[in-house]
């Protein structure tokens, strides 16, 4: 399977951005805790979190599907994939997942409602104000942003092969 190196590319760039928001966001909680309510502003990065995170994923799914794919939906990008690749980004992410102290348990089970429940999180916290979407889990963004690029990568060196 070639893997298109654009979408690759570019998705490093969102993951980045994500990390930052990340570490800006949890900053700014650690300082509102110490009674900093000038930090209020930077503690309420989940939007732009869960954009980046989104977005990130989807690029690295695009970098290993047909040039042209359209869409943002997490779940549909999926479930475009063989199951050999599904099964890797799946077993990849709950892998990730675990490795969360916040995570006690993390199963196939889970994978599938996550993927299903923040599918469309692209688009729906992009335009949070229309949408008031509910669903919003940093760890799972992060956990499936490296479980799919990962596996782009490993199938770029085995066509390299």
């Amino acid at each position: 399977m070639p893997i298109d190196e654009l979408p690759l590319n570019d998705g490093v760039i969102f993951e980045r951005t994500y990390d930052i928001l990340i570490e800006k966001m949890e900053t700014a909680i650690n300082r509102m805790a110490e009674g900093d309510k000038n930090a209020s502003l930077d503690a309420a990065l989940l939007v732009s979190i869960a954009v980046n995170g989104a977005f990130a994923s989807e690029l690295y799914m695009k970098s290993m599907l047909p040039e042209g794919t359209q869409g943002h939906n997490l779940e549909k990008l999926y479930n475009m994939f063989d199951e050999e690749i599904k099964e890797k980004i799946k077993s990849k992410t709950v892998a990730n997942m675990k490795s969360f102290k916040e995570i006690e348990e993390y199963d196939d089970s889970r994978f599938e409602a996550d993927i299903c429940s923040m599918g469309k999180s692209f688009v729906e916290w992009r335009y949070f104000y229309h949408y008031n979407p509910q669903n919003a889990a940093p760890q799972f963004y992060k956990a499936l942003m490296e479980a799919v690029r990962e596996t782009a990568i490993e199938l770029k060196k085995e066509n390299a092969i």
